[in-house]
């Protein structure tokens, strides 16, 4: 079917971190190590076939295709066959690189191989001082036009978006971008910073960008000449902090008008995080059930897809005690993860957190004037307020031996490290205090 001018489709994925290394799990489950290390090249190869199966003119890559300088050998080549099989169905690629995998760092076995409908773009140098323009030509008609710039080095801090600018020409006009928009640096590190201003000033009708893991749309509701500011995510989601559904945004364009980005999902584990209330439980075999079941639907929901779960128990309950004598979540974790995992989907059990607390009366401990009543009075102070926990994480950090600091410090970028933190030491000194 021949479309008709103006009409095209195209796929903006971002982040690809392929071959991204899981040793956190390595020693205890290399099986679940092996799928996490794989799934970031399946989801990949979801990319491919989505473009494939609906048959789009492009697609763009803004930033992180590998996960560091030192890209491994495998990943390479499954990068290089993706974009070999959409170049032999005349669909186009665009590429920025990122923090991850800037263009001064690492090797590249495949540098000097690209298919012919691959474009790699420069970093700004002394010899480039604002993005390169391409042209996408189909039937002898320029459609689009696509600009971008790469990381020359990881630590990239310019304001790369206000090198972009709108070209001459008919078409839809495209920025690729790898940055970091009006962000947090604590959540996402602050490279290329920009603002919606400055993105907006380029003129373009779709910034392309990459480097955040959430999926946002930061500007655009499908109004002819407003522009659209779409972050995809990631393909594969790489931790607990990154729950929910990854993929690529599908978008379609009809007489020159950007449609709303159709999300299409391809990633093959998601990261799961659910909570139990304990409240009305009343034994360890009881609350192992409502594990068991909590697997189960958690799986059903995950779309045929295997999943990583942590579940977080909560509530007031006669329990806490149970919980806390012994090791009693290790031997309740290991009894879940002792029935060997069945064909894919699989469940891989991360954590249990008990944030269960003793089934007494807090705020009648809180009320008296006694010691115990101080300990719930000045812990609540932390959890409702932000600077005091700041302060008192900054007085423990710097009580740690120099050998452990930066694991703590990477720790502190978790923002329910403090609430935990503060939590189970109040609930423990509660337990001394009160002799349970």
């Amino acid at each position: 079917m021949v479309k008709a001018p103006g009409t095209f489709s195209f796929v903006h994925a971002a982040d690809l971190h392929l071959d991204t290394p899981f040793s956190g799990v390595a020693a205890s489950a290399p099986f679940v190590a092996a799928a996490l290390r794989d799934a970031s090249l399946r989801a990949f190869e979801a990319v491919v076939q989505i473009a494939l199966s609906r048959k789009v003119d492009f697609v763009l890559f803004a930033g992180d295709i590998y996960d560091g300088a030192e890209r491994g050998l495998r990943a390479q080549i499954e990068f290089l066959d993706g974009l070999q099989n959409l170049s032999d169905a005349g669909i186009a690629s665009f590429i920025v690189h990122g923090n991850h995998a800037p263009l001064d760092t690492g090797w590249s076995a495949i540098s000097s191989s690209w298919p012919e409908l691959v474009t790699i773009f420069p970093a700004v140098d002394d010899h480039l001082s604002a993005p390169a323009v391409v042209p996408v030509i189909r039937d002898n008609v320029q459609i689009a036009t696509v600009q971008g710039l790469s990381f020359k080095e990881r630590s990239t801090t310019e304001n790369l978006a206000r090198l972009y600018r709108r070209p001459e020409g008919p078409g839809i006009h495209i920025g690729l971008l790898h940055c970091n928009v009006e962000g947090s640096p604590s959540v996402h590190s602050n490279y290329s910073p920009c603002s919606i201003k400055d993105l907006l000033d380029t003129g373009l009708d779709y910034l392309a960008l990459g480097h955040v893991h959430d999926r946002r749309i930061l500007h655009g509701d499908g109004a002819p000449g407003d522009p659209w500011i779409v972050y995809p995510g990631n393909t594969q989601a790489r931790s607990m902090n990154e729950t929910g559904a990854k993929g690529v945004y599908v978008i379609n364009v009809a007489d020159n008008v950007i449609d709303d980005p159709e999300f299409v999902a391809c990633d093959e584990i998601r990261f799961v995080q659910r909570e139990i209330d304990t409240s009305q439980i009343e034994s360890i075999i009881e609350l192992v059930e409502n594990l068991r079941h909590v697997e189960q639907e958690s799986l059903a929901r995950a779309e045929s897809r295997s999943i990583i779960l942590r579940v977080t128990l909560v509530g007031r309950s006669e329990l806490h005690a149970e919980l806390a004598r012994g090791d009693a979540l290790g031997e309740i974790l290991a009894t879940l993860r002792a029935r060997p995992p069945a064909a894919a989907p699989f469940c891989w059990w991360e954590q249990i957190v008990d944030r269960t607390q003793p089934a007494v009366d807090l705020d009648e401990i809180r009320a008296r004037g006694d010691f115990a009543g101080d300990v719930l009075r000045l812990t609540d102070e932390y959890l409702r307020n932000d600077d005091a926990r700041v302060a008192m994480l900054k007085q423990v950090a710097a009580a740690i031996p120099r050998g452990l600091k930066r694991e703590f410090l990477v720790l502190m970028d978790d923002p329910d490290f403090a609430v935990d933190l503060v939590t189970e030491a109040r609930l423990r000194a509660l337990d001394e205090i009160l002799g349970d």
